[in-house]
């Protein structure tokens, strides 16, 4: 009987705690559906975020093959875009610059005998289909076919270079001959049926070819430019000499006028008028003065190749580190560099330096030779500007003749 009781209070209690867990359990999943449903707008909003990330990964990808694809067609475009406003990434370097105009044509002959021996000797394209291919059983027919597209793209080929032959300038000239590397290319990626090839050795050639009438054409119009500097210097020395003579003239009359002058007071002269006495000191300096101006007139009258460098600048107009390496013949240098202010420049120029020199035409020209590279207007070579430092600048002259003299004055 107790058992019995123990039993029943066993059943009882495992009924009481399967209640309890029943009812826990029904409480907790209703919670938990509870906040499914909460989480639900959670849920569909990561999955749209996810979505959208995809979307805009693969948006991404799309972006950058499509510009590519742009930058690749700019590219493109930019090697039929020739006008003067254009330029190449980066300029033409070559071994060509330091050789003669008769030494650029001979090699420019050389080529083109090349070429043509290529051409001739069937070892510019070749069609590697070989000699057992017919057309309609025909083996000649064959053959006739593959010449005739060796031919054609040859031709192709040569055009393209003709075209850059006659437009080709020292801001265009690597575009042009990339774009004779893309024709070549192209020409040879669809010869690829038939296994015909343009060598790449005739395209070495044609693009030799190119850089060398490209330098011929450039040292032409160097050497018209320097037919024309040497004119204009001459007409320059010209004026200059009327100038100098006027300025002898003028010197002369000058130190005559003041001889005549000390001569009179000197006459007048009362030994106890010692401010007189002072007043004739100063003009017998000045006449001193004016004998040292007449010489060096005359002295310059004589010499038609006598002048003056100047090294000068204007930060306010040009900037810094800018300098002008001129010639001027005139008595006074000065004037030369007042004149140059007065003309364009909203400041007067700053003196760095003035040499005289017997022989300044080839001072000027051995300093604008070795500042070519830092010449600053490649096109107008009138314009004697380079991106020096006036200190290199005299450098230079005292490493071309030590004895030189180096003035330094100031304009303002």
């Amino acid at each position: 009987m107790l058992l019995l009781a123990i039993s029943y209070l066993v059943i009882l209690a495992l009924c009481a705690a399967l209640f309890f867990v029943v009812t826990k359990f029904a409480k907790v999943r209703s919670a938990h559906m509870a906040m499914c449903k909460d989480a639900a707008p959670i849920q569909d909003a990561e999955k749209s975020l996810k979505e959208a990330e995809s979307r805009y990964h693969k948006l991404q990808d799309e972006y950058h093959s499509e510009l590519q694809i742009l930058r690749e067609n700019e590219r493109r475009l930019s090697l039929y875009e020739l006008s003067v406003g254009t330029m190449d990434m980066s300029l033409s370097k070559t071994g060509f610059s330091a050789k003669s105009l008769e030494e650029l044509e001979l090699a420019l002959v050389k080529v083109k005998e090349d070429i043509k021996k290529m051409v001739q000797a069937k070892t510019a394209c070749v069609c590697s289909m070989g000699n057992d291919v017919a057309v309609n059983g025909s083996k000649a027919a064959a053959r006739k076919l593959f010449n005739r597209e060796i031919k054609l793209r040859l031709r192709c080929l040569d055009n393209e270079f003709k075209m850059a032959n006659a437009v080709v300038d020292w801001n265009n000239v690597e575009r042009l001959k990339e774009r004779c590397e893309r024709t070549f290319t192209e020409i040879n990626n669809n010869g690829d049926l038939i296994k015909t090839q343009i060598r790449r050795q005739y395209l070495d050639l044609k693009l030799l070819e190119l850089d060398l009438n490209h330098h011929i054409n450039m040292r032409r119009q160097q050497i018209k430019e320097e037919e024309r500097e040497e004119r204009r210097r001459l007409i320059e020395i010209k004026r200059e000499e009327e100038r100098i003579e006027r300025a002898a003239r003028k010197a002369v009359r000058d130190r005559e006028v003041m001889e005549a002058l000390v001569a009179q007071e000197l006459a007048k002269l009362d030994p106890a008028d010692t401010e007189k006495a002072l007043l004739i000191e100063r003009m017998r300096n000045k006449l001193e003065e004016l004998k040292k101006a007449e010489v060096r007139a005359l002295s310059m009258a004589e010499l038609t190749r006598a002048g003056y460098i100047y090294v000068i600048s204007n930060e306010t107009s040009f900037g810094n580190g800018i300098c002008k390496v001129g010639m001027t013949r005139r008595v006074d240098p000065n004037d030369r560099v007042r004149e140059l202010g007065d003309a364009s420049v909203p400041e007067f120029y700053d003196v760095h330096a003035f040499v005289y020199s017997d022989d300044a035409p080839s001072l000027e020209r051995h300093l604008h030779e070795k500042l070519e590279e830092q010449r600053v207007n490649l096109i107008n070579r009138r314009k004697e500007f380079f991106r020096v430092n006036p200190d290199d600048v005299i450098g230079l002259i005292k490493k071309y003749d030590p004895s030189l003299q180096i003035e330094h004055a100031q304009i303002g």
